[in-house]
């Protein structure tokens, strides 16, 4: 079914269009927002300007239009801060109502922060370990704590961008009698919620929202002059922050429009925003944030699915969102799961009874797991130059749980799993740290050899069994049956490992002793294999 979501915010109307699947997982087909800034002015005020209503109005009818035109099953709507604090809020959702036949749920702050944390525990990769999440609207701000478990702590804040702006900021550039009111004000407000947070230990800082992500493409830009096209996993300091505020608040309105990165329709909330992150961090003692571009609306879509199934059962199936990004990856490009996982497998078994490098990426193994799982995903497209195709089809899509830096090593381990070996002038390779470009290198030669261990996609092979010298690596091969053309293929690929591991690669069958048993029938064991010696 195709499921609509239209989010009324204090900053902009949104209209997400997604495509659940008969899984419970969901795809989104199309997305449009409009900054129509209803919060301007009616945070102060309590009451939305009948201009801006108007506005507001014409939006939403044309976005309920645009879902209907593509063919949405069901549009739910959501209005948070602006709507629910102003007292003509309630006409207009009755308008709406009227007008457009979409009954729309106004949702309290409490409601808010559970739908942003259920995207963000969707989204990333979280652990046993507490992580706070901030999100930044335009009217209110959610501080919300949350594990892999479920969520437990919230508190929503009237701290939203534009309610600071409008509270605080009266030109720009900002006088600095107005920096001094704006942070006493963040602090009289936040430090009674920071303290509670502060209980829980916490390591780690996520960002949601137009706010924080966009303070993430200035900060990007001023970093390396990257336009920051995929802001999922990207983090950024709590000295980069300073330098964003001091920059916009020595800025009249040009100067900032101009400052690379800066959204144009956002440029005067910017700084509250900043300031409220930079209380945050500096009170509970941390050095940056990292950012997630899912919020309430993916919330939303993932609350209908839970209340309108049973369970999500792919998600009670596989909690681990990485494993489960990836596996719902290779389902969209319809590709061989099986040949997939026997290579994760083998090139699993290789990589632990292998002498690894030194300075690869703290998370190789899991990498080389999923690098080894898609592989071949490029088929998709085309067998010729799969491995390209791969890598292109990785760097697009929407792997969620990893980092920009981890997607990057994945696509770069299916780019490099065949054809020439990678090269540090490589363009795929040239701007790596040193040690993911070891990481690529070490392991797109493993999977260059569990792949061809599978050469014929029956999954002939059953364990391998390594015995490593300071010369050579001696690789015994057990097998269901005859695996002569999965170790001819092999060895025709193992070159990149023998340069990886400065030895030579043997592959040979391992040979099964041959017993009686008590009815003096034969019985097949397989022979012990040799110790196991490190270099």
């Amino acid at each position: 079914m195709k499921l609509g979501i239209l989010d009324i915010g204090t900053n902009s109307i949104h209209v997400f269009i997604a495509e659940v699947g008969k899984d419970t997982s969901f795809e989104i087909l199309g997305r449009a927002k409009e900054m129509v800034r209803l919060g301007d002015g009616s945070l102060k005020s309590g009451v939305i300007p009948r201009a801006k209503m108007e506005r507001g109005l014409a939006v939403v009818k044309h976005f309920a239009q645009l879902a209907r035109n593509r063919g949405v099953n069901r549009l739910l709507g959501v209005a948070t801060a602006v709507i629910r604090e102003a007292s003509n809020g309630g006409e207009f959702v009755e308008r709406v109502q009227r007008e457009t036949g979409l009954k729309v749920r106004t949702v309290t702050g409490d409601e808010e922060a559970r739908l942003i944390c259920l995207a963000v525990r969707h989204y990333m990769h979280l652990t046993s370990r507490p992580v706070l999440t901030i999100d930044i609207g335009g009217g209110s701000a959610e501080l919300i704590v949350a594990n892999d478990k479920g969520m437990q702590f919230a508190r929503s804040l009237k701290l939203g961008s534009a309610r600071l702006k409008d509270l605080f900021i009266t030109k720009y550039p900002v006088p600095r009698s107005d920096l001094d009111r704006l942070r006493r004000h963040l602090r009289d407000v936040l430090t009674p919620t920071l303290e509670e947070i502060a209980k829980f230990r916490i390591q780690q800082v996520i960002g949601t929202s137009g706010t924080i992500i966009n303070l993430g493409s200035v900060v990007s830009e001023q970093r390396d002059g990257r336009t920051l096209t995929n802001p999922q996993g990207f983090s950024y300091s709590r000295g980069e922050l300073e330098d964003v505020i001091r920059e916009i608040a020595r800025s009249d309105e040009d100067e900032i429009e101009s400052i690379k990165g800066v959204d144009p329709a956002r440029w005067d909330i910017l700084l509250p925003g900043a300031c409220l992150i930079r209380e945050a961090l500096e009170y509970l003692g941390l050095k940056e944030i990292t950012l997630c571009d899912k919020g309430i609306r993916e919330g939303v879509i993932l609350d209908y699915i839970a209340k309108n199934s049973r369970k999500l059962a792919l998600e009670a199936e596989i909690p681990n969102v990485r494993l489960r990004s990836v596996l719902q990856f290779s389902n969209r490009c319809e590709f061989e799961q099986s040949h997939g996982k026997q290579t994760a497998r083998l090139a699993l078994a290789l990589y632990d009874q292998l002498p690894a490098p030194s300075e690869l990426h703290p998370a190789a193994r899991e990498l080389l797991e999923y690098g080894a799982m898609l592989h071949d995903i490029g088929y998709h497209v085309s067998y010729d130059a799969h491995h390209k195709h791969g890598w292109y089809l990785i760097k697009n899509s929407e792997l969620y749980g990893f980092t920009p830096e981890e997607i990057d090593i994945i696509a770069c381990i299916v780019r490099f799993h065949r054809k020439k070996s990678p090269k540090r002038i490589d363009p795929h390779l040239a701007q790596m740290p040193k040690a993911n470009y070891r990481t690529v290198a070490y392991c797109a030669a493993i999977v260059r050899v569990a792949d061809a261990l599978d050469r014929s996609h029956f999954n002939v092979v059953e364990s391998l069994k390594a015995a490593v010298s300071k010369k050579a690596v001696v690789v015994r091969v057990f097998a269901k049956n005859d695996p002569a053309m999965e170790l001819w293929t092999a060895r025709q690929k193992v070159g990149l490992l023998e340069k990886e591991l400065g030895r030579e690669v043997v592959l040979e069958a391992a040979k099964r002793s041959v017993s009686k048993n008590g009815n003096g029938h034969a019985k097949k064991k397989p022979a012990k294999a040799k110790a196991v010696r490190t270099a």
